[in-house]
C-alpha cells in the first residue's frame, strides 16, 4: 500500500514557517497507521509542535483550547492572558 503527503503552501505563508508546518505533517504522517494495519487505534497529534498526545489530554486540550490539540508542553503556551 503507497501512501501520499501533500501540504500546500499559500503565497502569503512565512517562508521561515514553512519548514516547522511540514516537519509537524511528516511527523504526524508518519506516526499514523497505514490503512492496511488491522488496529483501529487513533491517534492524536499536538496542533502547535506536532508532538504525538494520550486521547486523556486529546480530550482535556479540546474542552479547554478552543476546540485545539496541544500537548502538555504547549498548553501553558495557549492559555488566556499569555
Amino acid at each position: 500500500m503507497q501512501r501520499k503527503l501533500v501540504f500546500e503552501i499559500e503565497d502569503e505563508d512565512n517562508p521561515d514557517d514553512i519548514f516547522d508546518k511540514m516537519s509537524i505533517e511528516i511527523k504526524k504522517f508518519l506516526s499514523t497507521k497505514s490503512e492496511n494495519n488491522s488496529s483501529n487505534v487513533e491517534s492524536f497529534f499536538c496542533d502547535d509542535c506536532g508532538q504525538k498526545v494520550s486521547k486523556k489530554v486529546h480530550d482535556y486540550s479540546k474542552r479547554n483550547f478552543n476546540d485545539k490539540i496541544y500537548c502538555m508542553n504547549c498548553q501553558p503556551k495557549h492559555k488566556e492572558g499569555n
